[in-house]
């Protein structure tokens, strides 16, 4: 098992009733010598314990699910030696940082609420979503150090800090962001990650496990989460002096009521 079931950054049923977003799901790989149409196979031979199963034909081939009884949905797909790659690598990255896995969440409901979040449809994965987020974590710490600042940011500045940057700041046309080492940036012009390419893509996101290659080259909507973290910043700070008034449902509507950006 890998992804968000192994990390913690799980979106549980109750959050996503409230919100009336998809629930999170389970990752699941299971070892070359079995197919995939035998795994469904023997699914379906067990309905009584699992509906909603298909085989989805896609770059990675996947047997997609529900269990009944805990209504969680799941995926298996064949020796992804990849998934538990990364699965390995966000613990790391969790142990590092505290407030990595609040902060990972928030956004993930966030995106999910503005349908930003499934990378077929040009949103970012949230393996991208946790890079952006590392990244920032990085450099705030170099910053904090260079700094000798001993004040510890709350999560509310880190998540203002981040919709500044990656909505206001950040200058994606020459710059791509790299977590490996400290984490640093790059100037476009070193990478290739645009050879090839039809279209541009706004990010450019190395994959720290194949730097060669570019975790958000199917963000082609990725100009819409940058969209959507301005607003959110310029409405927290139009409302900042708003005591009386949850910041929070300001860039958080429930029930699909997406933010307009």
């Amino acid at each position: 098992m890998f992804g968000s079931a192994c990390t913690g950054m799980f979106i549980n049923s109750k959050v996503t009733r409230y919100y009336g977003i998809d629930k999170s799901d389970i990752d699941i790989v299971v070892q070359s010598w079995i197919k995939l149409n035998h795994v469904l196979t023997a699914l379906e031979y067990e309905g009584a314990n699992y509906c909603n199963l298909h085989l989805v034909k896609a770059k990675v081939p996947l047997v997609k699910g529900t269990n009944r009884n805990t209504e969680i949905d799941f995926d298996i797909c064949i020796e992804q030696d990849d998934g538990i790659k990364t699965t390995s690598l966000v613990k790391d990255f969790s142990d590092e940082f505290d407030e990595l896995k609040y902060l990972v969440i928030f956004l993930k409901v966030l995106l999910s609420v503005n349908n930003l979040n499934k990378t077929y449809d040009g949103g970012i994965s949230s393996f991208g979503l946790i890079l952006l987020v590392v990244s920032y974590l990085q450099h705030n710490r170099n910053h904090n150090s260079k700094r000798k600042s001993r004040v510890k940011p709350l999560l509310s500045d880190h998540l203002l800090n981040i919709f500044k940057l990656y909505g206001k700041e950040f200058n994606y046309d020459k710059t791509g962001i790299s977590v490996r080492g400290d984490g640093y940036y790059y100037s476009r012009d070193d990478k290739n990650f645009d050879m090839g390419m039809s279209k541009r893509v706004l990010l450019s996101l190395e994959n720290p496990i194949e730097p060669n290659l570019n975790v958000a080259k199917g963000a082609y909507c990725f100009f819409k989460v940058k969209n959507l973290f301005r607003s959110c910043y310029e409405k927290i700070m139009c409302q900042r002096e708003n005591l009386g008034l949850s910041l929070i449902s300001l860039i958080l509507p429930t029930k699909r009521d997406p933010i307009k950006v």
